[in-house]
């Protein structure tokens, strides 16, 4: 609908402030869980490598082929990693696994 429900916001901003490592690492999960099946593919993976990407180049500064480049092969070694049992898919769980080592 895009529009953000008060309930939603408060819940979301209870997570980030006082939820637990793992509650935010949740959280973050489910931001990119675009279709909400409880797991991520390659696609979704990308999206999140990419926007952690934008935070990090300086605007004006990005040479867009590189920046692509990094993107991809970032993202491989993520999904090498995550990707426990080589479906294609990384599940919730493998990804909190991942990032409470």
């Amino acid at each position: 609908s895009g529009f953000i429900r008060f309930e939603d916001l408060i819940a979301t901003l209870s997570i980030l402030i006082h939820g637990s490592v793992e509650a935010r690492l949740g959280w973050i999960f489910d931001l990119y869980d675009l279709n909400k099946d409880g797991m991520l593919t390659r696609t979704e993976l990308s999206q999140i490598v990419a926007s952690i990407f934008q935070l990090m180049v300086p605007v004006g500064k990005v040479n867009f082929a590189s920046v692509a480049s990094a993107i991809e092969e970032r993202t491989d070694k993520l999904f090498q990693s995550w990707d426990k049992n080589g479906n294609g898919l990384v599940y919730k769980e493998d990804f909190l696994q991942y990032c409470l080592q």
